[in-house]
């Protein structure tokens, strides 16, 4: 159960929305959209009636809110549903979406989903629907439905006041609050107890200074104006009290109205006032139109809005549209843009190239310059920096929509060059490469002209370039080859010197040179190194 101070019971928030739910439908249902639906505009009358106040100022309310300067949220955009920063043009779901707002402040304490800014928190509630604490117990599915971000999936006005009916069945009559009275000269506070309460019956009783009105929970279904049908709701309604607030020549035109709506025999009265042709303002700014207005005594309302493909300032729509006529005192009504939607900047720099275009793309911006440049840790494809315009981008910051984001994207470590390990040792060439990055690969072959454990060459050679961690290929000297000692036995040895020495054998000679060749040291057929000495031994 909710405790947290400053906030009602589920019991008092559910009778108040069911009230003022009510009373939305009724207003719908006769196409009046209020647009500024917040606790100020929820009042509370003697007989502990909900009245919903200033329907007649709340387009004009609205319109002013959206241009405080940045970084102040006021009351209106607190409250405003997201379509209301969007688009023109709203209807009854916003209304229900800003009663959400309203109740579930009421039963938290606290606005949802407000950001540092107007904008900040328009943006947020374009995709974010309105968080709802389990704590609400029963409401919470119906505010869930009243706060969904897409007004397609928002229940409406008569949905939600149908969800509460039965929700307030089930509940204890509410407490009776504690306001302040306004016609109170010490200015204390009063009990009001909500008006709506259900009988021993189980039927939810309406009581007010003219009213005993029973509703029950379960009835026949009546058709809307909207040809859709509405199961469960009671055709026996309390008439809501809209209260009108206008100024000047508009609350003269609202009177007229309501009486020929109360009576359509009552005569017309035509004033004789001027018209005057209203022009097309599409290619104007805002100070021309205000310049064009002056003479016919109009005035000019702004709102500002965002809009992909658009200049800032440019007007977006105006009302009356062109070509209309208009008296004095009238009122023209503007769109202007702010510009392109701004879009939130994602998460770039450690990431593959690949899904940061993804990400850029899916957000309406556009990937500028692409720039490489090594690195020794991130490998390739890595976006190392993101910038616009020369400013590191900041994930979660805004940049307007088309903006281009400058890339610089990892080589990988830079390339080695091999150092030169001809002649070296082994193990010297191996530390010679590992200053580098680089490692040895050995193979050993015999060598007639580099002496043992030198190298005696390398692939890739000195000076290529490689990649950080590459190999290289290094053949070792095992030294000179093995031969093997030719058979010079009974060979003169003059003869076999010449042999010998032919293939590459120093010769020494035991005996007398003009004799025959005996045998040799080491004998025939033995496996030596290539130069060694072999000695001849003849007879005497």
């Amino acid at each position: 159960m909710l405790d947290i101070e400053g906030t009602i019971t589920l019991s008092q928030a559910a009778f108040i929305g069911l009230q003022a739910a009510r009373g939305l439908a009724f207003a719908h249902d006769h196409g009046l959209v209020h647009r500024d639906i917040k606790p100020a505009n929820l009042l509370f009358g003697g007989d502990g009636r909900v009245h919903i106040g200033d329907f007649g100022i709340a387009r004009a309310v609205a319109q002013a809110a959206w241009t405080e300067p940045e970084g102040v949220l006021i009351g209106t955009a607190r409250y405003a549903a997201p379509e209301q920063a969007a688009s023109g043009a709203v209807d009854g779901l916003a209304d229900v979406y800003s009663l959400a707002v309203c109740l579930i402040e009421a039963l938290s304490g606290e606005v949802p989903l407000v950001q540092e800014n107007a904008i900040g928190t328009m943006m947020v509630r374009q995709t974010v629907d309105l968080p709802v604490d389990e704590s609400f117990g029963p409401l919470a599915e119906p505010l869930a439905l009243a706060g969904k971000a897409q007004p397609a999936a928002r229940a409406d006005a008569f949905e939600l006041a149908e969800a509460l009916t039965v929700i307030c069945r089930t509940l204890p009559d509410p407490d009776p609050l504690t306001l302040v009275d306004l016609t109170d000269h010490i200015g204390g506070p009063v009990a009001v107890r909500p008006n709506v309460h259900v009988d021993p019956g189980g039927d939810l009783i309406i009581e007010g200074e003219n009213s005993d009105l029973a509703i029950p929970v379960d009835g026949a279904g009546d058709d809307r104006p909207d040809g859709r049908s509405r199961r469960g709701r009671a055709l026996r309604w309390a008439v809501w009290s809209v209260i009108l607030f206008a100024l000047g020549f508009g609350a003269v035109l609202a009177g007229r109205i309501v009486a020929e709506r109360a009576n359509p025999e009552t005569e017309r009265v035509v004033v004789g006032l001027p018209t005057y042709p209203v022009g097309d303002y599409s290619a104007m700014t805002v100070d021309e139109v205000g310049a064009a207005a002056e003479p016919n005594r109009w005035s000019v309302t702004v709102t500002e809005r965002f809009e992909d493909g658009t200049e800032p300032g440019q007007i977006l729509s105006q009302l009356p549209e062109a070509g209309s006529t208009m008296g004095p005192g009238g009122l023209v009504e503007l769109v202007v843009s702010l510009g392109p939607q701004p879009r939130i900047v994602p998460e770039m720099v450690g990431r593959s190239e690949d899904d940061v275009r993804n990400d850029v793309d899916a957000v309406n911006l556009t990937v500028g310059t692409v720039t490489e440049r090594f690195d020794e840790v991130a490998e390739a494809g890595i976006v190392l920096e993101a910038s616009i315009g020369g400013v590191p981008a900041k994930a979660g910051g805004e940049a307007l929509t088309g903006t281009a984001v400058d890339l610089v994207i990892s080589s990988g470590p830079a390339p080695r060059q091999v150092p030169p390990i001809v002649g070296l040792t082994v193990e010297q060439a191996r530390v010679a490469l590992a200053e580098q990055d680089l490692v040895l690969a050995t193979s050993e072959s015999y060598s007639e002209t580099v002496a043992e454990g030198l190298v005696i060459g390398i692939q890739p050679a000195a000076g290529t370039q490689v990649d950080r961690g590459g190999a290289v290929r290094a053949a070792v000297s095992l030294g000179l080859p093995f031969v093997t000692v030719p058979d010079v036995g009974g060979r003169p040895v003059p003869e076999a010197i010449e042999l010998l020495r032919a293939e590459g054998f120093e010769v020494e000679i035991n005996g007398t040179i003009g004799s025959e060749v005996l045998t040799t040291r080491p004998t025939a057929g033995q496996s030596v190194r290539l130069g060694s000495q072999v000695e001849i031994i003849s007879s005497n």
